[in-house]
């Protein structure tokens, strides 16, 4: 009975200590260094896409930026947005290594979960809208059945204008404002879906996943 009275009690105080949290806005830039990779769902082995047959595995490493916003709705919990330039893409090894990259204006939605006063879970998903795309060491040309040609391991026309992703991690905060972050990525819908030419209504779609590493500054920001 003892034990069940100083149970109720914690609990008790641990709900009024909640209830004194006072919800807040904070906003600050975050700039993320990125490991990406692309995978390839299923081949293509006709002559025009010989190069989608094998995935993007090889990542490419690029620097993303951010402006974030926190609403601490909670004492434990709030959610992240923001708008982001962020990089997405990956390579393959020929002598010199061949890149493919898109680039996106990104809208994260993220809940928080804050079990410790340093230590931050985030996830949720990410919108990206693809702003335009660039190839690397691409020196192959390709030519579509209408005779126009195109270099890069597919035809531009395959990217697709919005991607979406979800998005897992956790942030470590170093003092008000400031923390370290991880977080682990992957597509929910493809970046690209390359037809084959030869074979009308068979497609590869290509998915992108990776890791990213960054750092936060957030103004006004409350701990729990």
């Amino acid at each position: 009975m003892k034990t069940f009275v100083t149970l109720l009690a914690l609990f008790c105080a641990g709900l009024l200590h909640a209830q004194r949290f006072r919800p807040y806005l904070a906003f600050g830039p975050e700039i993320s260094y990125s490991s990406s990779r692309v995978h390839t769902e299923n081949e293509l082995r006709d002559w025009i896409n010989r190069n989608v047959g094998r995935a993007y595995d090889e990542p490419i490493y690029t620097l993303d930026v951010y402006g974030r916003m926190d609403y601490g709705f909670h004492r434990w919990f709030g959610l992240n947005t923001g708008l982001g330039f962020i990089c997405r893409g990956g390579g393959r090894g020929y002598s010199n290594k061949a890149v493919r990259q898109h680039f996106y204006l990104s809208v994260p939605l993220q809940l928080q979960v804050k079990p410790f006063r340093n230590f931050w879970l985030e996830g949720g998903v990410e919108g990206m809208a693809l702003l335009f795309h660039r190839d690397v060491n691409f020196n192959v040309t390709h030519y579509t059945l209408e005779g126009e040609e195109f270099t890069g391991p597919y035809h531009p026309r395959a990217n697709r204008a919005f991607m979406l992703a979800w998005r897992a991690g956790f942030r470590v905060n170093l003092f008000r404002g400031l923390s370290l972050g991880a977080n682990w990525y992957s597509g929910l819908t493809p970046m690209a879906v390359v037809e084959a030419e030869q074979e009308p209504g068979y497609e590869s779609r290509l998915r992108n996943y990776g890791l990213s590493l960054g750092v936060r500054y957030m103004f006004g920001q409350r701990r729990p």
